[in-house]
């Protein structure tokens, strides 16, 4: 197995850091440090450019994954369960996103 490069590392990096509870705990300013000397250490060679990219490909990714998931969990739900299916989502993403995965449904909620 090959190592990863330093841009699939600093995505593992990032990925690892944003969604690790132990990590949200600490304050932003020692994530902000962890993340500067984990660049330094891991992808020294990468832009400031590459990793602003980098951030925006993962979100974009997350808001995919989670339009697919709730879209598979909709079909297994069926019309009947949606209301409930898009209460619970909105307290999971937040309003916006919501509202943005629901005009996927039209007005099927009601």
């Amino acid at each position: 197995m090959t190592d990863f490069n330093e841009s699939e590392k600093w995505i593992a990096i990032t990925s690892i850091m944003k969604t690790s509870e132990t990590v949200k705990k600490l304050p932003k300013e020692m994530v902000d440090y962890l993340f500067i000397n984990l660049r330094r250490e891991e992808a020294p060679h990468l832009t400031d450019d590459d990793v602003k990219n980098i951030e925006k490909q993962i979100m974009k990714t997350a808001d995919e994954v989670k339009t697919m998931c709730f879209k598979s969990a909709t079909k297994f739900l069926g019309k009947g369960d949606i209301v409930e299916a898009i209460k619970q989502l909105t307290g999971i993403v937040g309003e916006e996103k919501a509202n943005t995965i629901k005009k996927l449904f039209g007005d099927r909620e009601k």
